[in-house]
């Protein structure tokens, strides 16, 4: 998984490059604007069930085409609830020169589709099969970068208005290519899914609510402030600001493979008790430790480096670079203890604080973003992140502390 991870940051990297190199900072602006709102429903998508597949499938084999039918069907309940939503919000919170085709696509690929490859690959990491879940994970970018390049030629024949339309055409396209590829890999592979009975599915939809809005809670915490900042500032400030932060979300991603590769264990080690998935985590943590900390220094230093790699109209960039580049290493203690939390059924709990530290966060934003725009953003994200990692200790420190979990 975490090769896999590898090689998924090195081709987003290329896509990065070259639609930030393509589109104009205005239009990169809004394409992230957009895409922060489909992202953050995107994660409510399936109501938790793809979570699910890992934690029964890791604890019993026999429950995958239960748990895989679960999934797919509340997916399908969810795509026309959701969609309406984020219809409504981006016509409430969107700047209105952003075009209407760019806000459909975008959001067809991030509700429809991606959810789908989500749950396919969950359905490998539940059989701790790593290699095949590596391979669903690079799919989604392999033809999203066919698309980067195809969007060179093309923008090169049409009026500048339409570019970012045609990328979020070509996004769309990479989505659903990855979502029938992962289909039919799981069916391949482990089997046919078994349609759920009523209560099944209702008990399925219960226990995955939590995960769910776990996930929405994270994606709001992420992504929103792009969105924010559209509303509150200019869409060239939130493309500028969303390249620094996208290039210091991509030094994450090997840390989140690490932890995404663990999840098996640490939901068999969670039936025991807390203090054994807590301690077996803190084994594995010294490796990401070690490599956030040299992140955030690449990341401050390379920071001058971005004009030259994405164009100059992206030098204001640079300070927004320097400053996100530490969020891998704050982050790291709330993004661990987050993930052995949930191993140990403390599910509940680490979505409660998730959502706390979502609120804080969009709070913060509506606050400080009017008086100190981008910079705003940056402060509200470290504060929240302070708050989430302390909250989440004290909840393992009382967990460690008591002999009964």
């Amino acid at each position: 998984m975490t090769l896999g991870m590898g090689l998924r940051t090195v081709l987003q990297v290329g896509v990065f490059i070259i639609v930030t190199r393509v589109l104009s900072v205005t239009d990169y602006g809004a394409y992230n604007a957009v895409l922060a709102i489909a992202l953050a429903l995107g994660g409510f998508c399936g109501f938790g069930t793809q979570a699910l597949i890992v934690r029964d499938v890791s604890r019993n084999p026999d429950h995958f085409s239960i748990a895989w039918g679960l999934a797919l069907t509340a997916i399908a309940i969810s795509i026309p609830i959701l969609f309406a939503i984020y219809i409504a919000l981006a016509y409430l919170v969107l700047p209105g020169d952003i075009s209407w085709p760019v806000i459909v696509l975008l959001g067809i690929a991030e509700l429809c589709f991606a959810p789908i490859s989500f749950a396919a690959i969950t359905a490998y990491q539940g059989h701790e099969r790593i290699g095949r879940s590596s391979r669903l994970v690079l799919v989604p970018v392999i033809p999203r970068l066919v698309g980067a390049l195809l969007l060179i030629p093309i923008t090169e024949v049409l009026p500048a208005e339409l570019h970012l339309t045609v990328w979020a055409m070509l996004y769309m396209i990479a989505a659903l290519l990855a979502c029938l590829y992962g289909c039919w890999l799981v069916r391949k592979d482990l089997g046919a899914a078994t349609r759920p009975g009523f209560s099944e599915l209702w008990r399925g939809l219960w226990t995955g609510l939590p995960f769910a809005f776990g996930g929405v809670a994270l994606r709001l915490y992420a992504d929103i402030d792009k969105t924010m900042l559209a509303y509150f500032t200019t869409l060239p400030i939130v493309g500028a600001y969303s390249a620094g932060y996208r290039l210091m979300d991509m030094a994450t991603l090997p840390v989140n493979a690490l932890l995404a590769a663990a999840m098996p264990r640490f939901f068999r080690t969670g039936q025991k008790k807390l203090r054994h998935v807590l301690a077996d985590g803190y084994r594995i943590l010294p490796l990401p430790l070690v490599y956030v900390f040299l992140a955030g220094i690449a990341l401050y230093l390379g920071a001058g480096l971005l004009p030259y790699i994405l164009g100059y109209h992206y030098v204001t960039s640079i300070p927004t670079l320097r400053w996100l580049a530490w969020i891998p290493l704050i982050s790291l203690p709330r993004l661990f203890l987050q993930n052995l939390l949930i191993g140990g059924n403390r599910q509940q709990e680490v979505v409660t604080i998730l959502i706390v530290g979502a609120i804080f966060n969009i709070g913060l934003n509506i606050v400080i973003i009017p008086l100190w725009g981008w910079l705003g953003a940056v402060a509200a994200t470290y504060i929240a992140e302070i708050i989430m990692a302390l909250m989440m200790f004290l909840m393992a420190w009382i967990a460690m502390r008591s002999s009964s979990v």
